[in-house]
This record gives structure tokens, sequence and C-alpha cells, in this order.
């Protein structure tokens, strides 16, 4: 599960935890940034199939083996906690759908906007309809595209607006996140979950950027996603402090206090930071399902955040970060939609209450706010 996927369920799981007390969330999730990420969630990591591709090209009998041993061990996690509702996260990985459906557990879908989702609904495989509930963590307005598609395929679904993580202060009073310099100006840059070149040059280009801009009480944070494997290219005399971290909960805390955000349009930094009310540098990474232009350009509209033009070099992009630096801060936005999540807090509660193998579904449409 990418960070993006991982980030909002952990913000779904802690507000189950918080409006709905009859019900025990857990994350079971793959990847390196799960259990850094989940905070106070309770996490069942399940092994990572990801790594076992790279198996493939050296011993394609030894990586099946493990892959199918991968795909047991799953299968026997989700049995041990004997779900009453099992909730996907727009990539629905089919062991786990064929899991979930075994053990006679209710299943949800949400469903973050995909650029290619007539395609995905075309797909004969596509597990949309073996769903008993499909929400859409967004707002209707600007995905009509979504809206029409979803209607002209018959799937009713619940708009729920944005689910994301939100500032938070720790228990025991300690302060969250890295430990900057005081009295700082802190400037984060971050470009998702992944690596490859597009995220090296992304990384590279702000710091290069950066460079330029006039040492006057700047600390730099870098986080890199779990699966980033490159170098961040640091040239001598960088005149900043520079702070290194990898995504983890306490990084809508450190957007909350950033002053600018250098990052690309990923769903989670997008809205944790209109949310923690910080000011944002973007351009959209280059993705096959996610329409990052198309929420950038919202974020735009709502004067939080400007983009970084195609071809920009590290001077061009220097000047930009002095003029954000210079502009009044934005301040938090409220995207949640309280009706909304208290309506599919209800629906997931009144799931969990009905397994596959009992009569019926119950009656979701009675449920009034």
């Amino acid at each position: 599960m990418g960070t993006g996927h991982l980030s909002r369920q952990v913000a779904l799981a802690s507000y189950l935890l918080a409006a709905q007390p009859s019900l025990w969330p857990v994350l079971l999730s793959e990847g390196p940034a799960t259990l850094d990420m989940a905070g106070t969630i309770p996490v069942l990591q399940l092994p990572s199939t990801a790594h076992l591709r790279d198996y493939f090209d050296h011993d394609e009998a030894a990586a099946e083996t493990l892959l199918q041993a991968a795909v047991r061990m799953s299968f026997a996690a989700l049995a041990s906690l004997q779900p009453r509702l099992v909730v996907h996260d727009t990539m629905v990985w089919p062991p786990m759908l064929r899991a979930a459906s075994l053990l006679g557990a209710r299943q949800a879908l949400c469903l973050r906007p995909r650029r290619d989702l007539r395609d995905y609904l075309s797909d004969p495989l596509c597990p949309i309809r073996q769903m008993d509930l499909v929400f859409v963590p967004d707002v209707a307005t600007g995905n009509e595209a979504t809206l029409d598609l979803l209607a002209e395929a018959g799937i009713p679904a619940l708009w729920t607006g944005p689910i994301h993580r939100v500032a938070r202060d720790n228990p025991d009073g300690a302060p969250n996140g890295p430990q900057l310099k005081p009295g700082t100006r802190v400037i984060v840059i971050t470009s998702g979950g992944g690596s490859g070149q597009d995220t090296v040059d992304h990384f590279d280009q702000c710091l290069a950027a950066l460079r330029q801009v006039k040492p006057d009480g700047i600390s730099v944070v870098a986080v890199l996603g779990p699966l980033f494997n490159g170098a961040l290219r640091v040239e001598p005399g960088f005149p900043h402090d520079l702070t290194v971290i990898r995504a983890t909960d306490q990084l809508p805390s450190l957007l909350a206090a950033a002053s600018l955000i250098l990052c690309r349009g990923g769903y989670g930094v997008v809205h944790e930071s209109a949310a923690g009310g910080a000011r944002v540098l973007a351009t959209a990474a280059p993705r096959s399902t996610d329409d990052q232009g198309l929420r950038l350009r919202r974020l735009q509209a709502d004067g939080r955040c400007e983009l970084i033009p195609d071809g920009s070099t590290a001077h061009d992009l220097a000047i930009q970060i002095g003029k954000s630096l210079r502009a009044p801060r934005p301040g938090p936005a409220s995207l949640t939609d309280s009706a909304a999540m208290t309506e599919l807090g209800q629906r997931l509660r009144l799931l969990a209450q009905t397994k596959q193998d009992e009569n019926s579904l119950p009656d979701l449409s009675d449920i009034h706010i």
C-alpha cells in the first residue's frame, strides 16, 4: 500500500475509533511505511510482495513459491481477525478480495477518483460490483467525470469529501516531528511514496533552487517516501539547516508548522497541507491513474498553491520560493464534510453487523443525519 492510500486509511480508522466505538479498525498492510505511519492505530503487517518481482528474474520457481507463501500468510492474518467488514482502498488485491469473501465478511471500497475509471469499470475482473459499499473520498465538484461514469455503470457511491490526517499533539506533550532550530522558517520538500528518476529529479531541483535562496533563518526538511532508494544530491556549501526523514505519522504536524511546502500533487500531501494552512509550490507527477493536475488546480483556485511551470530551472524556482516566503500564509482549511463522514461511519457500522451468510443486507437507505 502506498503512502497516500495508507495515510487515508489511517485517517479513516482514527475517525471510526472516535465516532463509532463499537467498531475496532485494524490496518492490514504491507510495506516499510506501515508501522511508521499508523501511529496509535493497531496494525497487522503483511509480508511484502513488491520485492518478489525482482526474484522472478533470477529464479522464477522460487519466486512463485514465495509469492504463494505470502498469499497464504495474508489469508491467515485476515482469518485470525475474523473480520465482519473489510475496507479496501482504491487498489484491490485479488487474494484479499477472495479471502474476505470466503470468510463471509462484508466489503467496502474507498475509491479515489481515477483517470482510468472507464477502463477500470469495463474490465471483467473489476471488483467494484462485489462491494457492499463504494465511497469516494473527495468532493463531486470538479470530479464530474467520475460521478457520471459511476452513475452510467449503475454504481451508487457515497461522496465523503477528503479523508485525511490532521496535526495532533503527542499524549506526553513532547513535540511532534523532527527537532528543528527554534525561530526558523520551515520549508518541507516531499515527493510521495515512491522512487524512480522523476522523484530524484524533483528533490535535486528543489535543493538546487534552495541553494540560491538567501539563508535567512530557514530550516529545510526533506521527507523521503518509504520506497525511495536514491540519493539526495546536496552540493557543498548548502546554506540552510537540512534534516532528512522518512514519511511518518508526524507529517501532518510538520506540514502545519511549515512556511512553504515543495511537493507533487499526491492526495495526502495536498489535503494535509491545506488542512495545516501551509503555502504550497507544486508540480504534478506523471501518474497513469491519479489526476494530480486536477487536484493541484483546485488547490490553486483556493489560493493555497502556486504551480511550478514546466521547464522551470533551479533559478526560476528559487525566485518562486522567495516570493512565496514573502506572501501571507493561507491559514488552515476546513475540508471535512461532517455529515457525509457521519453517514459513512453509520453505513460501515451497519455493514459490520451483518455477515454475508446472513439473510439480508441492512437497509442503508434509512440512515438520516
